[in-house]
């Protein structure tokens, strides 16, 4: 649970940093690295990625336990 709690953290400061329709008044220059090679590679596949695993880990923790 603490690692979703901390990969929604932070998929939600890049989301918010980025320009784009949810970018917040953040100090500071916004974070446009995101839309590089192959810093792209985080968003589009790792993200997701990151998030169905834990998904799944605690699917089968849920099913272990019962």
């Amino acid at each position: 649970m603490l690692g979703l709690a901390v990969l929604a953290n932070t998929i939600f400061t890049v989301a918010t940093s980025a320009p784009g329709p949810l970018h917040l008044d953040w100090p500071g220059v916004p974070f446009t690295a995101i839309a590089t090679w192959p810093v792209i590679w985080l968003p589009a596949l790792l993200a997701p990625l990151a998030v169905f695993l834990h998904v799944m880990s605690l699917c089968q923790n849920r099913i272990v336990s019962s």
